[in-house]
């Protein structure tokens, strides 16, 4: 698969042994057009959720896993401090307005920051983890027909750290 940027391609690749292939390909391609250009080769690290070098090691073991985890969490957290926003959200579908006004009234009471429209709520988390936490502290708060589901933050929400 190829993409490109204002002054970039990316080819993507299901393995190393392939990446290098295609980045063989695109040297001949691009030197037979008289252009030079940079190369790297980099790889998507799920747990990080970033690009990194083919050489940074994978975890290997749950503890290795969940440190990695609690790195993403952190600087979620710190970007989220820093930015005085919220990076995630859990938003709850109420089946009536009074029930989005009453549970609003709830969580506000317990010192969260609500939007409220409608029958929606919104409540903004620091990240992922908090915000799935949040989530289900709704699901235990609301009536048993309420939708809810942790997102990024689509609009800037101030959040109450916990």
């Amino acid at each position: 698969m190829v993409g490109a940027g204002d002054s970039q391609i990316f080819m993507y690749a299901g393995t190393e042994v392939a990446a290098r292939e295609a980045e063989r390909t695109a040297r001949e391609v691009l030197d037979q057009q008289g252009i030079e250009a940079e190369f790297a080769i980099d790889r998507w690290h799920p747990i990080e959720e970033e690009w990194r070098s083919p050489d940074v090691a994978m975890p290997q073991t749950e503890a290795e896993r969940q440190a990695e985890h609690q790195r993403l969490e952190d600087a979620e957290t710190a970007d989220a401090l820093a930015s005085g926003t919220a990076a995630f959200q859990a938003r709850a579908e109420l089946g009536s307005h009074r029930e989005a006004v009453a549970l609003a009234d709830k969580l506000q009471g317990e010192g969260y920051a609500v939007v409220r429209r409608w029958k929606f709520l919104i409540v903004g988390a620091n990240n992922d983890d908090d915000a799935r936490a949040l989530a289900e502290h709704i699901r235990q708060e609301a009536p048993s027909d309420a939708q809810v589901r942790v997102e990024p933050a689509g609009v800037r929400l101030p959040f109450i750290p916990f």
